[in-house]
């Protein structure tokens, strides 16, 4: 059966750093490798440390690196068994990472390089994710917004931990303290999970940038006005895409690069 066609639209702007050090991978059916492939479709966003020397060369590497092996003839898998899909994205977050790790202790140049990573896989009726870091993946469906990934930083974990509140978690420090990202070596920690691909979900994918102009109780009041229109998930995507750009990005010049990627069916 020929994989559908999905929409997406893409976002990056550097806000007020010199350089951007984010990293956006699309891979649809629109490429006739992928749709011979018959893996699904991949969506990723990463985003580099490292400083302006190393840490976009390192988020392009990390997601070049994984999206070439994914969809090569020479790495087998079973597509049909979604604990084998589960299995083979957190085995290739490892590889890339022990890549990454040992190039940066053999290359001066990029010593201490690294990203997070997020990566999502949409099927005919299924999505997969793995996750490192502190990027997101979100699912908006039926007029809520669920955050499928956790962030990784020493924020999160101490509200997870209820050390402290949400509202201090929100505006206190450890965010930019990450415990776990592709290149941290031994001490990696990879989120995987799947679920079922409904007919009008849609998908954001954001670096952490994002996050200083729509945290996710910000997001489920956009979703929940615009699902009161009974919109298909290609029209809450386009609308999406102009209330995160219009009203919040492009009306305070973010203090940090900001990317995201929405996806929906056609």
């Amino acid at each position: 059966m020929e994989q559908e066609r999905l929409k997406f639209i893409t976002f990056s702007d550097r806000g007020v750093r010199r350089e951007n050090e984010d990293y956006l991978v699309v891979g649809t059916v629109a490429d006739d490798h992928i749709k011979k492939m018959n893996r699904g479709q991949m969506f990723m966003v990463a985003d580099g440390i490292g400083g302006h020397r190393a840490g976009l060369p390192a988020a392009r590497k990390i997601c070049e690196r994984l999206h070439e092996t994914y969809y090569s003839a020479d790495f087998e898998f079973d597509f049909n068994d979604p604990a084998a899909v589960e299995d083979v994205l957190k085995r290739l977050f490892q590889d890339v990472n022990e890549f990454l790790t040992m190039a940066g202790k053999d290359d001066p140049e990029v010593y201490g390089w690294g990203s997070t990573a997020s990566l999502l896989i949409i099927g005919d009726d299924a999505y997969y994710f793995a996750h490192t870091g502190d990027s997101r993946i979100f699912l908006v469906r039926e007029g809520t917004a669920k955050l499928l990934t956790e962030d990784q930083n020493v924020a999160y974990q101490m509200y997870k931990l209820n050390q402290i509140d949400y509202q201090e978690y929100l505006v206190g420090v450890g965010h930019n303290k990450l415990l776990s990202y592709i290149g941290v070596g031994d001490g990696i920690s990879i989120q995987t999970g799947r679920g079922p691909f409904s007919p009008d979900d849609v998908f954001l994918l954001c670096s952490d940038g994002f996050n200083q102009f729509c945290q996710i109780h910000q997001l489920e009041r956009l979703v929940e006005n615009l699902s009161s229109e009974r919109k298909s998930g290609a029209y809450v995507l386009d609308d999406l895409y102009r209330e995160l750009t219009e009203e919040l990005i492009e009306t305070d010049k973010a203090r940090d690069n900001v990317s995201f990627i929405l996806v929906a069916r056609e």
